[in-house]
């Protein structure tokens, strides 16, 4: 995997706050669709100092892999979210922003291409940083109220399987006990956020 470190580079980041007493490093890794019409225009706007929003990389559809802003820094891509009590979301994790056009622009299937970069750069940084696959979240999961990206077309079953991310096994599944509980409003807020999200979310 080449990952080109000179052709675009934000300015839009800062130090890190450290949310743990035994973690300084990052500790998830949250993936985005850029929503925009090109790539070009997502890294331009990814690193202008005037937008205030970055990644650390973008991904593009023939999966060159741009890293915009050093892992060791705060990138400006999570926004306003929870995750497991945390809400400084840009200081726990990677941001990785994949060139989509998005819901607004023509929501388009991830190429193949793509896909295995992105791959390559789950392993490369879960086995740098020891990130566990369930913290390898959308930016959905962060913000439902907000954000639905990456959005109903991204293989999140595929990436499980290679063990980036989680997907429920169905043969594993009581499917009547599932849809008594899904009835149940309270036990089910109680199940999202014993699992991450908020309650207010929920």
């Amino acid at each position: 995997m080449n990952i080109d470190k000179d052709t675009w580079r934000s300015p839009n980041f800062n130090e890190r706050v450290q949310l743990s007493p035994d973690r300084a490093e990052p500790s998830m890794v949250i993936l985005h669709y850029t929503g925009m019409e090109s790539a070009k225009a997502a890294l331009s706007r990814l690193c202008d100092p005037v937008a205030e929003v970055s990644a650390h990389y973008v991904i593009d559809e023939i999966g060159a892999v741009f890293q915009l802003v050093e892992d060791e820094h705060r990138a400006w891509h999570a926004g306003k979210s929870f995750w497991e009590g945390l809400t400084d979301i840009n200081s726990a994790s990677i941001g990785i922003e994949i060139v989509n056009k998005g819901h607004e622009f023509g929501y388009e299937d991830f190429p193949g291409a793509q896909m295995v970069s992105l791959k390559a750069l789950l392993k490369n940084l879960a086995g740098r940083y020891n990130i566990a696959p369930d913290k390898i979240l959308g930016h959905s999961d962060i913000a439902p109220e907000r954000k639905i990206d990456p959005g109903e077309k991204f293989p999140w079953k595929d990436l499980a399987l290679e063990g980036f991310g989680l997907w429920p096994d169905v043969l594993e599944m009581d499917i009547e006990a599932a849809a008594e509980l899904l009835e149940q409003e309270e036990i089910l807020y109680d199940l999202l956020v014993n699992f991450g999200y908020s309650y207010e979310a929920s």
